[in-house]
């Protein structure tokens, strides 16, 4: 458990975490790293990560002893994360294991193991295997809470995403007719540009661009524009969309259904009023058209990622679309074999199995394309149907609601259907957090395991070190026992009092003031 002893690691570690938040939006798809050198109880150097592809936190905090006039030898080192152990061609910086074992440092205390799988563990054992001392799992909270889009992707296989609402008391996210502007005051504006700021991407879907035609930027505050992911299952928006023509375009991504059988968009122009074009074109004329889309989007600059779309039974379609679909059974459906579109003799009738799950793109597939590109953590903003969707699938890890003091009545609701029948079956969120921010309520919580997931996989497990037996790791008595996550209180207090995302200051969270209440 975390908790003061005599010659606490507890305050050196919570000023590495400090320094580690210095390097917020700078440093993706890296984690943010601090590091803090001491020698006889006193500070002599700090260091953290500056910069992707820049020195690491524990050169720097060297590298600041010894202009300083320091020697480092036999000096303690606090570190945030696991020093690296490996080199490759995908690594810009020496492993920061041969830094400390050539500079002789004495003890080593970590917040967390590194889950990359080139290092998870190893770093410790070379360290001890050099003869230094070793402790891991010292506010594992904050440190896991800094770097959640890192520890999601590496544990997880994708990137954090974090569902952002603003709503009114009755849960609309806009009037009948669309309009939103606005239901938040400039305040909670503000934090959702500082949010926007710290996460490597802003997703929204097709309608919220079609509606509100938002730019996605950092504006309201100082901080560096994230990627704008746009969901636009069959290229329907219009090439005037403002996102498409920011000053810095080939950060805008559309992400669109991969045609895996051009029977998906004539079907979409078949059932929906707003697909490609008003009015149903030839199976040719709608591949075209398609194409002719994504190489306009591609001359603008922006990229377009093509994922599958989700598929679905097609019998209860047919049945609730006959209307739509009745004096087309003579019209072929195309199918892609060996690259090339054919027509079956089979209709409609006969030779549709499956369709496109309406316009819904396949979401794991969108993060894991987005995670392959750098992505590490995602603000979805909206709108309804993509709330609803990554509800839906669980495919969230925080959620954050600004209700604002206002009733709207008939308007568009911010979550649809979830397929939640009994009240048993509710979602609910651990380490939630109520507070007021200017004239809005806002609601912080997580996803139910979702800590408790990357806990277990950054703190050591008795196995992982059975080569070097005579000296195991020590887990440190401000954690709790090798492998296991701490019980829900415990592990959130100190996470709530001083969460690591933007809602304590201007400028982030107040890491001075986090609890040690573990």
């Amino acid at each position: 458990m975390e908790g003061k002893t005599d010659n606490s690691p507890i305050p050196f570690l919570r000023r590495a975490l400090q320094l580690a938040w210095k390097g917020r939006g700078e440093v993706s798809p890296n984690p943010m790293v601090g590091a803090v050198l001491v020698q006889d109880g006193k500070i002599i150097g700090e260091g953290f990560h500056r910069t992707y592809g820049g020195k690491h936190a524990e050169a720097w905090a060297i590298e600041d002893a010894k202009r300083k006039g320091f020697s480092v030898e036999g000096a303690d080192l606090y570190c945030t994360l696991e020093p690296c152990c490996f080199t490759g061609p995908e690594k810009h910086q020496p492993p920061c294991t041969d830094l400390l074992i050539r500079n002789r440092i004495k003890r080593v205390f970590l917040c967390t193991l590194d889950p990359h799988p080139r290092v998870r563990g190893k770093g410790v054992r070379i360290l001890q295997e050099a003869g230094i001392d070793v402790q891991v799992g010292i506010l594992a909270s904050q440190a896991l809470a800094l770097n959640e889009g890192f520890f999601t992707y590496q544990i997880l296989g994708r990137p954090f995403v974090h569902l952002k609402i603003a709503q009114s008391i009755d849960g609309r996210i806009a009037a009948l007719e669309g309009d939103s502007r606005w239901i938040t005051d400039e305040r909670a504006r503000k934090m959702v540009h500082r949010l926007r700021a710290v996460y490597d991407a802003v997703l929204v879907g097709k309608n919220t661009v079609r509606v509100d035609d938002p730019e996605l930027t950092v504006r309201l505050v100082r901080g560096r524009n994230p990627y704008r992911i746009v969901l636009d299952s069959h290229l329907e928006l219009p090439l005037s969309s403002r996102i498409f023509h920011l000053q810095d375009p080939q950060r805008t991504i559309v992400v669109t259904g991969k045609p895996t059988a051009l029977s998906e968009v004539f079907y979409s122009e078949v059932l929906h009023a707003e697909a490609l074009h008003s009015e149903v074109l030839p199976f040719e004329s709608a591949r075209e058209s398609f194409g002719r889309k994504r190489r306009a989007l591609q001359e603008l600059s922006v990229r377009v990622l093509e994922v599958p779309l989700k598929r679905q039974p097609d019998s209860a379609a047919l049945s609730q679309n006959s209307n739509a679909l009745s004096g087309l059974q003579a019209a072929p459906l195309v199918e892609l074999q060996a690259g090339l579109l054919v027509e079956p003799q089979a209709g409609l009738q006969t030779g549709l199995q499956t369709k496109p799950h309406g316009k819904l793109l396949d979401l794991s597939a969108v993060l894991s394309r987005l995670g392959e590109l750098g992505i590490r953590s995602i603000l979805v903003e909206g709108g309804a149907s993509v709330f609803t969707s990554f509800l839906r699938e669980e495919l969230f890890d925080r959620i954050t609601f600004f209700i604002a003091p206002m009733v709207i009545g008939k308007g568009i609701e911010g979550i649809g259907d979830l397929g939640i029948r009994r009240i048993a079956e509710h979602l609910h969120f651990e380490g939630v957090r109520f507070h007021r921010l200017g004239n809005q309520l806002v609601l912080d919580g997580y996803r139910v395991g979702f800590f408790e997931a990357l806990y277990r996989a950054t703190m050591p497990g008795q196995q992982e070190f059975s080569a070097i037996q005579e000296r195991d790791i020590v887990v440190a008595v401000h954690s709790t026992l090798p492998g296991s996550a701490p019980d829900r209180e415990s592990f959130f207090s100190p996470l709530i009092t001083g969460r690591a995302s933007c809602f304590s200051t201007t400028e982030g969270a107040n890491l001075s003031s986090l609890s040690s209440r573990r």
